[in-house]
């Protein structure tokens, strides 16, 4: 009677804690195929360094963000006024840029010039 029921017990009990370690590597493995929105301390990282640099743009649009994997990827859209030189206007998307980087370890900054500003009259 208990050779009849040790190889049961016996499967059972090396089965499953394999099955836990697989369930949880696939639901690890799902997390990083799916985009994820960013947490709050880099959403308030990217606007430190966006007021650092607010009198060098007119305006912003959308400041879009997602994970996938270990990177974040930033799209960011920035105005800027009709009399700034293209030099200018890379100085300040290179600095924008960079500066996202080294505050964000693993990420991509994609700066989007976004249409010319509202004229007020």
């Amino acid at each position: 009677l208990g050779v009849r029921y040790t190889s049961p017990v016996l499967c059972i009990s090396v089965g499953f804690p394999f099955l836990i370690r697989v369930s949880r590597h696939l639901g690890e493995s799902v997390k990083e195929l799916v985009d994820l929105t960013m947490d709050e301390e880099s959403q308030f990282k990217v606007l430190k360094v966006l007021t650092r640099h607010s009198e060098e743009y007119a305006g912003i649009g959308q400041v879009r963000s997602r994970r996938s994997g270990q990177i974040i990827y930033f799209d960011i859209e920035l105005t800027f006024r009709p009399e700034e030189t293209y030099e200018d206007i890379m100085d300040t998307v290179r600095k924008v840029s960079n500066e996202i980087k080294q505050e964000i370890e693993h990420c991509s900054v994609n700066i989007v010039l976004y249409g010319a500003p509202e004229i007020q009259a």
